[in-house]
């Protein structure tokens, strides 16, 4: 007599509850992720706001602690709930250099997951970073980052070169050192950028990559020259990132469903500005061939054992491994902000009516002054074109 083969439901449950655990893990994560973003834009940062104008070497170096302390909150989540490892190979990053650091654009939280490697190996705090307009208006997040003056580009070069020259400029009258990163892509790697690429590649009789996108010279060697010129940079980073399992390509979203990578790679090569080309001709074709360099190694990655090992000399170190102090205090300083944030807005109408008004002056600044940074950057120049008048007459 046959027995009928009976399905155990063990599996599908087992399946089912950890899945479920994941995306609570993912709720978590980004519920902690965004609010400490309203935390540190109108808690931490937001009465600090005067000082862009009363003292703004002072204002730029608060508010950039804070946002390093906050940029540093999604990696020790993604370390701690997931057990996501980073790992990188060949140069490393130099604390206090003026450097700019170019990365290949696969996912939109790229850029996220570099954190790792700069707060091991540098300080995040001094990290600047090249965007794209439209989050600069989102609440909480676009605030935070217009604070901290990151670069915001609406993808019109006319416009662009003026505001990048505006921005950079501020930093090199205010005598600040910092680290920008650009991704010269310009876009990450989607269907509609691999579209594009593909087109500018067929246009100009260019190789079709599979890995990466034809980079965007113009922007790449006009910020390099122009930081030569206000002596704002000492080296470059070109760096290589590679994903060793799961590609987060839908980026938040993905965030959000627990689909995170297990492990992450960086390549990194160093050079010394001296040591590159001075004409754009010869800056572009330079960064054209990091690009070709970038293919081929991301295709051995990707069709081999994953891994930059052999590919490159040296060791693959081990970012999670370090510093595990740090993240923990991250982790312990948003979590206890997170409690004390709500509990003083619960029961202090004097904290809650000061977030309202706080909320609404972002809102206003976005809204007639064309954001936190515009002001910011105004109202620095207004000053030093009063003192150098004072100083003339």
């Amino acid at each position: 007599m046959r027995v009928p083969l009976v399905r155990h439901p063990l599996p599908n449950a087992v399946l089912c509850a950890r899945m479920g655990h994941s995306k609570v893990k993912g709720f978590l994560s980004l519920f902690l992720s965004f609010y400490s973003a309203f935390v540190v834009s109108v808690f931490l940062m937001g009465p600090f706001l005067p000082l862009m104008i009363l003292a703004p070497q002072i204002y730029r170096r608060i508010t950039d602690r804070f946002i390093g302390l906050w940029m540093m909150l999604p990696v020790s989540l993604l370390e701690i709930f997931y057990g996501c490892r980073f790992k990188s190979i060949g140069d490393k990053l130099v604390p206090n250099e003026r450097s700019l650091l170019i990365l290949n654009h696969r996912t939109r939280i790229d850029w996220l997951f570099f954190i790792a490697c700069m707060m091991r190996q540098t300080n995040s705090s001094d990290l600047k970073i090249i965007l794209k307009s439209q989050l600069k208006n989102a609440p909480c997040l676009g605030w935070s980052m217009q604070v901290a003056c990151f670069i915001f580009l609406s993808r019109q070069w006319v416009k662009d070169r003026v505001w990048m020259t505006t921005v950079l400029k501020y930093f090199a009258e205010l005598r600040y050192n910092f680290q920008l990163l650009l991704f010269p892509e310009g876009i990450n790697f989607c269907r509609t950028g691999q579209e594009i690429s593909n087109a500018y590649a067929q246009k100009n009789d260019l190789p079709m990559y599979k890995y990466v996108l034809h980079p965007h010279t113009t922007g790449f060697s006009f910020t390099l020259d122009y930081l030569k010129q206000i002596k704002k940079v000492d080296t470059v980073y070109d760096v290589t990132v590679a994903y060793c399992d799961v590609i987060p390509e839908k980026g938040e979203i993905d965030f959000f469903r627990g689909n995170v990578p297990k492990e992450m790679q960086f390549l990194i090569h160093k050079y010394p500005v001296s040591e590159l080309p001075n004409n754009k001709e010869d800056l572009d074709n330079w960064c054209v061939e990091k690009w070709k360099e970038k293919e081929n190694r991301l295709e051995k990655f990707y069709t081999g054992s994953k891994t930059f090992v052999g590919q490159e000399g040296g060791e693959l170190l081990d970012l999670s491994a370090m510093c595990l102090p740090k993240v923990y205090f991250v982790i312990t300083f948003w979590v206890t902000a997170f409690f004390g944030t709500l509990y003083a807005m619960i029961f202090s109408s004097f904290v809650f009516w000061s977030v309202i008004v706080l909320m609404a002056t972002y809102v206003i600044m976005g809204k007639y002054f064309g954001g936190a940074d515009n002001l910011a950057i105004a109202s620095f120049n207004f000053t030093q074109d009063i003192t150098h008048k004072a100083r003339t007459t």
